[in-house]
């Protein structure tokens, strides 16, 4: 084994890393931190960053200290199961690719997650002076076509009624309109009394395990 003051191999951080019970599970640490820290950091900022949306840039630094952590968090729970699922050996360059890889995913998940449980909030949007949803409008964009596929996937109904439930579900939970307003469109003029309001409780019910897939 190597002496605590001497460099540790890509193979051997990794070993140590994952093994509290090892004289060198500190070291090894202290030396994770200050080769691939910084490359964390910059791996899951270059992907919120790509989001381009106003309100993940004004909270960016909160946002990526928190997905940092997650990555962390992932690297360690159940064993060091992620951390030794590398096989790379000491390929530096593989194992950048591969941290670049859980930091993309970590990231993209997490904000797909947080804007994701925003619309599913009806209170967590509230609409402007005019009844629109203007200043939400990058946030809702940002999910609105994984939106749609999650509601095409939900299992059929023997009357299904897909498109016009989508239709209704997304007016309502994205531009802002109320029962009355779905109503009298030319469309939706012949929608059934409370039909809005089962519809909207069943979908954002049915939606809620597909949280999960973001």
């Amino acid at each position: 084994m190597p002496k605590v003051s001497s460099l540790l191999t890509l193979r051997e951080t990794l070993r140590y890393c994952c093994d509290p019970a090892s004289p060198y599970w500190d070291y090894a640490w202290k030396q994770f931190n200050k080769r691939y820290k910084l490359f964390i950091y910059a791996s899951v900022k270059r992907t919120c960053c790509a989001w381009r949306a106003p309100h993940v840039q004004k909270q960016l630094s909160e946002i990526v200290n928190d997905v940092v952590e997650i990555v962390f968090e992932k690297l360690c729970v159940e064993g060091y199961k992620v951390l030794r699922s590398f096989e790379g050996g000491d390929n530096e360059s593989a194992f950048h690719c591969w941290l670049a890889t859980i930091c993309h995913r970590a990231s993209n998940r997490y904000l797909r997650q947080k804007w994701f449980d925003s619309v599913m909030d009806e209170n967590a949007i509230p609409p402007d002076k005019e009844g629109s949803f203007t200043e939400s409008f990058e946030m809702i964009r940002e999910i609105y076509e994984t939106l749609v596929v999650l509601l095409r996937r939900l299992p059929k109904r023997k009357t299904d009624l897909r498109e016009r439930d989508i239709n209704i579900f997304l007016l309502y939970t994205f531009a802002g309109f109320s029962e009355r307003m779905l109503r009298v469109s030319p469309c939706l003029k012949y929608l059934g009394y409370r039909v809005v309001d089962v519809v909207i409780n069943r979908l954002r019910k049915e939606l809620g395990p597909y949280r999960d897939f973001f």
